[in-house]
């Protein structure tokens, strides 16, 4: 009787209209085809949640500590948000993104808060939070779109776990706000950046709009129903595709949790309602592989392998609780719950505000037992030079002091939010990185000096940054020259099938010019590059062995250089070796060349290439060796790293 008389108030159809037949129609009124049964759709809550699934998580919680561990984190979480002020429209550049995830954030936890122990504070909360955000001007729908998406996630998660408890004036506003900024804007000029993209701005956007029309279903049946439908066979061809055959995430690591969370919200959510996700998974044979090549990505020094815009520090996935429970494997959760032991999942992280979904995803049965470490050593995969194509090697993964890591990429620079990184390493031993990545320097201070980020052409100003092009990445450098925008760093899968016991991998890079065919070029026409792990038997390590195959132009002489990145203090023990100390341990790294070619080590501060708009890279060395060609050349330049 309440929902009715809340419905009438409103001037809403009732949900007597959710029991109606296939094929439904569109805004435009015109059918729509899809895989899904809306007689399914039942009362509220229903977004990834029904009213039993409360009670499951409350008994989940009382059997396992873990989960136990993050309720509390949430609750706190809570309590904070209890006491800070109103939202306020206040955006940072062209972006609003900082308030959405704060507004997703409150909402989220308040809600779970609320629904899990009563406390009227936390609905109180939520409420008044939800007023704020629906009295926006708007939600910078014109300008990013990802702002739009994350608000209405947010929104849409309060209005269905809270929906018998709001007020009807609330209700009114927060779907009124959806329906202007959200379902008004999707198929506009605005929304399309989403639609075209093939990247997390896809699985970021389908997500919050699918989440926003479960939750307001009996609105608009048809107008919700298409929403549903459009953005499901588009994310098909669109999202998904980053996961490719392989199951590595072109973007990087901090960009896959990202856009995974949200893929992940909206199977979940389609789950829960229909029982299948609209044929989503089987689109992409690269999804199922996803958790295991993410766990790969974490080094045992606490930092990923961050190649393109991404962080170094390693922090809680939390899609591998969904990814986990959906294909029935505990050992995705190895690192998981050891993040939590070590108190990862108490910090603040990026994805901090969808802590909640945890308890959501969770299968508590996952958790009763041992979960290993896996037992194979390698992983590489990437079918494209698009997919930056990876290998990532542990050694031990069950004991990060004894872990030797190697991840090698490859890739080509003209994809989102790419590097000119193609070849490129990160190294870590004894617990420490040794060959680092300098990751990501924040949009908003570059911007704000006029680069064009988001062009990725020949002259585009994006290449003018530090961390983003080779000068900084452990990569050859010729004659000082920028790569080339489209050049392109191809896996050797035969070199793995046909040394299966090879912890490394074998690419093949080309250009390495910005210009082909300029005074600069190398002959080949390209540089071919293995790296390897090769076992100390005495000692029980490994030595990293980087080894570059390349010859230069019929009457050329180009200048190599061979570098490296890295945090450790370095000294120059002569000209093929220099000495690398950090945290009392020290390592040695020496060159040479096959045909007995001079080369001469060097160092010099990251710091000291650095124009007005690069962010400082305090305590990074460069390392390497350099010398020159002489014409029709082939160098076969050996590098090692060990503590030998």
């Amino acid at each position: 009787m309440r929902r009715i008389f809340i419905a009438l108030l409103m001037g809403l159809p009732l949900l007597l209209s959710c029991a109606q037949d296939n094929p439904v129609g569109g805004n435009d009124g015109t059918p729509v085809e899809g895989p899904f049964d809306y007689s399914m759709i039942g009362g509220h809550p229903r977004l990834l949640l029904k009213s039993s699934d409360f009670d499951r998580m409350r008994s989940a919680i009382a059997s396992d500590d873990r989960l136990a561990t993050i309720h509390q984190i949430i609750l706190d979480r809570a309590d904070y948000h209890l006491t800070q002020g109103a939202m306020t429209y206040k955006k940072v550049g062209r972006r609003l993104l900082n308030e959405s995830r704060r507004a997703l954030e409150r909402i989220l936890f308040l809600s779970y808060s609320y629904r899990m122990t009563g406390d009227v504070r936390y609905l109180e909360k939520a409420e008044s939070t939800l007023n704020e955000v629906a009295a926006f001007a708007d939600w910078n729908q014109s300008e990013h779109y990802l702002d739009v998406a994350e608000m209405a996630f947010g929104v849409a998660t309060g209005i269905d776990w809270l929906y018998h408890d709001l007020k009807p004036e609330t209700l009114r506003a927060a779907k009124g706000a959806l329906k202007s900024y959200a379902f008004d804007t999707y198929l506009t000029a605005d929304g399309d950046i989403f639609r075209r993209s093939m990247s997390n701005w896809n699985q970021v956007c389908t997500a919050g709009l699918i989440a926003a029309a479960i939750a307001c279903y009996e609105d608009d049946p048809r107008a919700m129903a298409h929403v549903i439908e459009t953005l499901v066979e588009n994310n098909k061809t669109h999202g998904m595709t980053i996961y490719n055959t392989d199951g590595n995430y072109s973007e990087g690591y901090t960009y896959w949790a990202y856009g995974t969370t949200y893929q992940v919200i909206t199977m979940a959510a389609l789950e829960k309602v229909f029982g299948h996700d609209g044929g989503l998974k089987d689109s992409c044979p690269g999804f199922s592989k996803t958790g295991l090549w993410i766990m790969f990505m974490e080094g045992p020094s606490g930092m990923c392998f961050n190649f393109s815009d991404c962080n170094a520090p390693v922090y809680p996935r939390l899609p591998l609780w969904y990814i986990s429970d959906y294909y029935n494997d505990a050992g995705l959760l190895y690192k998981e719950v050891r993040k939590i032991d070590d108190g990862s999942y108490a910090e603040s992280f990026d994805e901090r505000r969808f802590l909640p979904l945890v308890q959501v995803f969770a299968d508590a049965s996952l958790l009763k037992d041992n979960i290993a470490a896996p037992v194979r050593k390698i992983w590489y995969g990437g079918q494209t030079v698009e997919t930056h194509p990876t290998v990532l090697v542990h050694t031990n993964m069950a004991n990060p002091q004894k872990d030797f890591f190697l991840a090698l990429k490859g890739g080509r620079a003209s994809t989102s939010h790419a590097h000119m990184d193609g070849g490129s390493f990160v190294f870590d031993a004894y617990g420490l990185r040794w060959a680092m990545d300098l990751g990501l320097q924040k949009y908003n201070g570059l911007e704000e000096y006029g680069i064009d980020l988001w062009s990725y052409g020949k002259e585009s100003t994006r290449w003018n940054v530090f961390r983003l092009n080779n000068f900084s990445h452990n990569v050859i450098t010729v004659n000082d020259n920028i790569y080339h925008f489209d050049g392109g760093s191809f896996l050797d899968k035969d070199f793995n099938i046909k040394k299966p016991a090879a912890l490394g991998g074998r690419y093949t890079c080309y250009p390495l010019n910005r210009y082909t065919g300029d005074e600069n070029d190398l002959v080949s026409p390209a540089l071919t590059r293995t790296a390897e792990l090769v076992p100390n038997t005495e000692t029980l390590s490994f030595e990293l062995v980087v080894t570059d195959e390349f010859t230069s132009c019929a009457g050329k002489t180009p200048h190599i250089r061979w570098s490296m990145a890295t945090p450790a203090t370095a000294e120059i023990i002569s000209d093929g070796c220099i000495k690398l100390t950090q945290k009392g341990v020290t390592m040695y790294l020496r060159s040479s060349e096959a045909s007995g070619a001079s080369l001469k080590a060097f160092t010099r501060r990251a710091d000291d290439l650095l124009s007005e708009w690069d962010e400082a890279n305090e305590g990074v060395t460069l390392v390497g060796f350099e010398g020159t060609m002489q014409a029709n050349q082939k160098w076969q330049l050996t590098t090692r790293l060990s503590a030998e």
